[in-house]
């Protein structure tokens, strides 16, 4: 064992834990599918494959490699044709053979043509200082992976496989996690929550999704032993669609080695950064950045004062009333955004805010108006003075369910909408007449004057006409009664609408406008009788209306 080289004892490791094959029956697979006549394992193995060199066949031209793969590393084929689309004869292409006979745990086979050049991790040396022409090589290396990023950028992809991505954020969180919860952290757990919450904006829409090695390493990269260009990347079997940069991590290491006793920079670490990146501005049509800056800060609005935000709330634990986090929301040209922080709102600064702001994909908060044989009434382009915009409630998000309630109302005693559509016929918001004054207000001030009975009699006219939709309002109070120009009621707010008979939610009326605590609205019609909301509130309201 002592004999054995390190790439011998990986190999051992692999098919040390199989029942089969072994080493033997493979190589002689090998041969029967290659024709060659001598066979020999990588210089650099993995630790879930086993990969050979295949050498003097007669049927083929160039030489072959032959991989057996575990089933976590098997290649998948339309990964591998789009690197190659994507990256050309850097790639190479691999050929499914089928599985191995009798394998235990079964192995895949796969075949492809053998790229020039010579593992990275061979190539480059472990000595900080270097002569000139050693370091014109780092600079020529450190040029190809520029080249790939920007081959990556210049190629975004659709997210296909949505599970990949969220298992890939999952794990980021969970890696994240370890520092926060470790005494020794080096990072404060204000940067762990902005990194974490940073993750949102990383994997949305808006920003670069592109392929992704998953395993960008010096084993994965061949070069020129010479010139140190690189003339393949091969292993692809961890590549993924994922936000552009994630394995930017390869730069650090082109800028150093690690030895026995740490971590080693380069001397001319700084000449191979710069090297870097101007490679890759020009290669990418990017100028200095630019594109990839707007991309991220174009996406999240600057808050410069508190009444930017149409949302913040201080959360507390129920059981022990200890702080546990602030939200924030903001909606700018109806785009919406949240942010998160572990601070109390006293304490964050506006920077913070809009670092911690991500945007809150369409679809979660806009849904896209599913009724195809109901007219969608669309608001006009300038609005005129006299309309409310109703957005969502970013705490709630029930704004859809109030506009399916909305779209059942005729004109006249409810609050009339239209929708502001954004995108293929996405709902962002509702328009609707404004009434500046409640209930409340209207008499308080000395607005006008109503009529009690007929005011009444047409707020009853308005519940009973939700009962004959078998819905109930469910929140009947005087801040829900608007009052229009002619001194009537306008019921309003339909954020606790439910069809009667339905299980309610959380929000079960107002405290001290209902009688009960109700968790189901009973099956009853009469705007005087429905225990829930219209009984109670009615009489209170016409009580108000005497008093007043």
């Amino acid at each position: 064992m002592a004999g054995k080289s390190w790439a011998q004892r990986a190999i051992d490791g692999f098919f040390g834990g199989r029942r089969s094959p072994t080493q033997m029956e493979c190589d002689q697979t090998v041969r029967s599918i290659s024709g060659a006549s001598a066979v020999r394992p990588v210089d650099i193995p993995g630790s879930l494959s086993y990969t050979l060199v295949c050498t003097g066949s007669q049927q083929q031209q160039q030489d072959l490699i032959v991989s057996f793969r575990d089933s976590e590393a098997r290649l998948d084929g339309g990964m591998v044709k789009l690197a190659k689309e994507i990256h050309g004869c850097l790639v190479p292409e691999a050929t499914y053979q089928g599985m191995m006979s009798g394998a235990d745990p079964p192995l895949a086979i796969y075949a492809m043509h053998c790229l020039p050049g010579i593992s990275c991790l061979e190539a480059l040396g472990c000595q900080v200082e270097m002569n000139s022409p050693d370091e014109a090589r780092r600079v020529c290396y450190v040029k190809h992976p520029a080249r790939y990023f920007a081959r990556c950028w210049l190629k975004p992809q659709p997210v296909v496989d949505v599970e990949v991505q969220a298992e890939h954020q999952t794990g980021i969180r969970r890696r994240l996690a370890n520092p926060r919860e470790s005494p020794s952290s080096v990072l404060p757990s204000s940067t762990i929550s902005e990194l974490a919450y940073r993750l949102l904006m990383l994997f949305s829409q808006e920003y670069p999704q592109v392929l992704t090695h998953g395993d960008l390493s010096r084993t994965n990269i061949l070069v020129d032993k010479d010139t140190y260009e690189i003339t393949g990347i091969v292993d692809w079997s961890l590549a993924a669609v994922l936000p552009f940069g994630m394995e930017l991590d390869c730069l650090l290491l082109t800028m150093g080695y690690m030895g026995l006793s740490g971590w080693h920079n380069y001397a001319c670490r700084s000449q191979l950064h710069m090297a870097f990146w101007d490679e890759f501005w020009t290669a990418s049509g990017v100028e200095d950045g630019a594109i990839i800056t707007s991309c991220i800060i174009t996406m999240v609005p600057q808050v410069t004062n508190w009444e930017e935000l149409a949302l913040l709330s201080e959360e507390f634990d129920t059981e022990t009333g200890e702080f546990r986090y602030t939200m924030f929301a903001v909606v700018d040209d109806d785009a919406a955004y949240f942010g998160q922080l572990n601070i109390p709102k006293l304490e964050i600064s506006f920077q913070q805010l809009t670092s911690a702001l991500s945007p809150i994909p369409d679809e979660d908060i806009f849904p896209e108006w599913p009724h195809s044989g109901v007219t969608l009434t669309q608001a006009p382009e300038i609005l005129p003075a006299n309309i409310y915009i109703k957005r969502p409630s970013l705490a709630l998000y029930n704004v859809f369910k109030e506009h399916n309630f909305l779209r059942l109302l005729p004109q006249g005693l409810m609050e009339e909408a239209q929708a502001m559509c954004g995108g293929a016929a996405s709902l962002v918001s509702f328009v609707i007449d404004r009434h500046p004054n409640d209930l409340t207000e209207y008499l308080k001030h000395g607005i006008g004057t109503i009529d009690r009975e007929p005011f009444m009699e047409a707020l009853e006219s308005a519940i009973n006409h939700l009962h004959s939709l078998d819905w109930a309002h469910n929140d009947l109070n005087r801040r829900n009664i608007l009052v229009n120009e002619a001194g009537m009621p306008v019921l309003i707010d339909f954020g606790s609408s439910h069809e009667i008979g339905k299980k309610l939610t959380t929000i079960r009326g107002t405290k001290g406008w209902i009688d009960e605590d109700m968790k189901t609205i009973p099956r009853r019609r009469s705007a005087t009788t429905h225990p829930l909301s219209p009984r109670f509130a009615y009489g209170l309201t016409s009580q108000y209306l005497r008093i007043s």
